[in-house]
């Protein structure tokens, strides 16, 4: 069952800024994946996670530009 929920114009403002901290701390914590050496199947691994999310937030962002909202 779907639920539309709606969120306000400071909620969605909140959401964004926290995706952003989160954005900065995939890449912290991909340098210190480096500095521990782990393998590289595990940095392929995070990457493609970092990636997709990313990705995501990315699409979020310019659906937002599209509507005329930034």
């Amino acid at each position: 069952m779907a639920t539309v929920v709606r969120l306000t114009e400071k909620q969605i403002q909140s959401l964004l800024e926290d995706a952003h901290e989160i954005e900065q701390e995939f890449k912290t914590i991909y340098v210190q994946l480096e500095n521990a050496q782990v393998s590289e199947g595990i940095l392929v691994n995070y990457r493609k996670l970092h990636n997709r999310y990313s990705t995501a937030i990315k699409f979020i962002h310019r659906q937002r530009e599209l509507a005329g909202k930034t």
